[in-house]
């Protein structure tokens, strides 16, 4: 990788890669956990390798789709990936090579009332599925979902989603006992009924 001088230094930011070799190889998906995580192997010719890298810290993954060609005796093909650096417990292997952005540079956070956070942890199961396919709907996430890799694994700050969507979330969550209430309510009531005038 290149560092912020953009001179060539070992990876150390990561755990491991996985190659994903043409089926016709002998144990084609490799694991190398080793620097400068590089693979030798003579087999079949020209193909597409997925190579899915892990960053230290289980900080996430990233896939690169080598397009392996024997035009030349040699080449090199720079890639450029997404490091989540804003992870307290991966920045420690990113400040040896690289200047980082502080945290409180990042664009201001949601300035909206936002207690209705803390009742998240609470929802139950479809309450949370239909917490979470508000977010997935919202056109400006589809936007950055169809950006990645759908193997890749990315993260979102609040601060980065729509307030137009934050807004929608928060009268979600703070609405939604309203709803059960009223939902008890009109059961209660209906058994009172049943009670009263009995079954017709």
């Amino acid at each position: 990788m290149l560092d912020k001088d953009g001179m060539e230094v070992p990876a150390t930011i990561l755990s491991f890669c996985t190659f994903y070799l043409h089926p016709t190889f002998e144990n084609p998906v490799r694991k190398i956990s080793t620097i400068p995580f590089t693979l030798e192997e003579s087999g079949w010719g020209e193909f597409d390798m997925k190579i899915v890298c892990h960053f230290k810290g289980k900080a996430g993954q990233f896939s690169i789709y080598h397009d392996l060609s024997f035009a030349d005796n040699a080449y090199a093909v720079d890639y450029t990936i997404d490091v989540p650096y804003y992870l307290p417990e991966f920045r420690p292997f990113l400040e040896k090579d690289f200047d980082l952005p502080a945290i409180d540079a990042d664009p201001e956070p949601y300035k909206g009332g936002t207690k209705w956070l803390r009742e998240v942890p609470f929802l139950d199961e479809d309450q949370v599925t239909e917490f979470v396919q508000k977010i997935l709907n919202n056109s400006a996430v589809q936007s950055e979902v169809e950006k990645r890799d759908k193997m890749d694994t990315f993260y979102m700050y609040l601060g980065q989603l729509p307030d137009d969507l934050i807004d929608e979330l928060g009268y979600f969550i703070q609405n939604r006992g309203m709803e059960d209430s009223n939902d008890s309510k009109a059961q209660l009531k209906q058994e009172d009924d049943s009670e009263i005038f009995g079954d017709i």
